[in-house]
């Protein structure tokens, strides 16, 4: 009894397209981000402003002030909690299990450097090769040997480079 595998649902057509906070007007979009910066939620602003919170998310989120200022605070905020668990005492170490201490300030530093916009990881690769796994890899059971080219042969290329002959 063979299975037959179910045919794709192809996707409908949308006319959603994302909200363009430009479309409001300026002293609105002023109205919005002063409650925003005050630490009015989204719904009480969208209300005290008349409008939807489609709106007031669209319009923070297309605000650059909106996201320097609050790339700023974040920073604060993860130094400072850096700092307070670097500058624990010995007893408050050591009511903290040592795997969470060292992940919960992995963490810290990692979105600092996030926030700051230097990359969060660093991916290296090393490799090392030696003659004889070189050799293996090759398929090569005898010796290589490398012989010096003949002094005379040095002398020539060096005095006349475009009359070369090769010793035969």
């Amino acid at each position: 009894m063979a299975t037959e595998t179910p045919e794709a649902i192809p996707a409908l057509p949308t006319t959603h397209r994302q909200h363009n906070a430009s479309l409001c007007p300026p002293e609105k979009r002023k109205a919005i981000l002063e409650h925003l910066k005050s630490g009015t939620g989204i719904l009480a602003t969208a209300s005290i402003t008349n409008s939807s919170p489609n709106t007031v998310q669209a319009v923070r989120d297309q605000s650059s002030e909106w996201r320097q200022e609050q790339s700023a605070t974040l920073k604060r905020f993860t130094r400072m909690l850096t700092h307070s668990m670097v500058n624990m005492s010995q007893e408050e170490l050591a009511a903290i299990p040592l795997q969470q201490r060292s992940i919960s300030l992995g963490v810290v530093i990692d979105k600092i450097q996030m926030l700051d916009g230097e990359p969060t990881q660093i991916i290296e690769h090393k490799h090392s090769l030696d003659l004889t796994s070189l050799k293996s890899s090759l398929g090569v059971t005898d010796e290589i040997v490398v012989t010096p080219l003949e002094s005379s042969l040095d002398n020539q290329a060096l005095t006349e480079p475009n009359n070369l002959q090769l010793p035969q």
